[in-house]
C-alpha cells in the first residue's frame, strides 16, 4: 500500500509518516504548513479555522479600533480648538476696534451736544433781548 501523496501547497511528494497532520485529517510539509499558517490561520485543504482567534486578540483589536477612533477625534477637536481660538484672537481684535469706534462717535455726539446746547443758549439771549428791545 502506497503510503505517500502529495502536499496541496506545495504539490510535492509527501509521505504520510511526515509533516504536519492538522486536527481536520489533512498533512503537509512541515515548511509549507507554517508559512501558510502564518498568513491564513486556516486549513489549506477545507479551511476549516485551525487558529482560533483568542478572547485576548479580540480584545485588543476592539482596543486599538477604539484607540484609533479617539485618536481620530481627538484630532479633530484639537484642528477645532485651533480654529477657534484663531477665530477668537479675529473676533477680539474686531470688537476692540469696535469699541474705539464707539468710543470715537460717543466723543463726536458730546461735541455735538454741547455746541446744540450752546446754540441754544445764545438764541434764547438773542430772543430775550429782542424782547426786550420790542417791548
Amino acid at each position: 500500500m502506497d503510503t505517500s501523496y502529495n502536499c496541496v501547497i506545495c504539490l510535492k511528494k509527501l509521505d504520510m509518516e511526515e509533516g504536519v497532520l492538522t486536527p481536520c485529517g489533512h498533512r503537509y510539509h512541515s515548511e509549507c504548513f507554517f508559512k501558510w499558517i502564518y498568513k491564513k490561520k486556516t486549513c489549506p485543504l477545507c479551511r476549516k479555522d485551525l487558529i482560533a482567534p483568542s478572547e485576548d486578540q479580540d480584545m485588543l483589536d476592539e482596543l486599538r479600533r477604539q484607540i484609533e477612533w479617539e485618536s481620530s477625534i481627538y484630532s479633530t477637536l484639537r484642528n477645532n480648538t485651533s480654529s477657534l481660538e484663531r477665530n477668537i484672537v479675529i473676533k477680539t481684535q474686531f470688537l476692540k476696534k469696535l469699541e474705539e469706534e464707539v468710543t470715537l462717535k460717543r466723543r463726536q455726539l458730546q461735541t455735538i451736544q454741547e455746541k446744540y446746547r450752546d446754540f441754544i443758549v445764545n438764541s434764547q439771549r438773542k430772543n430775550r433781548r429782542r424782547r426786550g428791545l420790542l417791548l
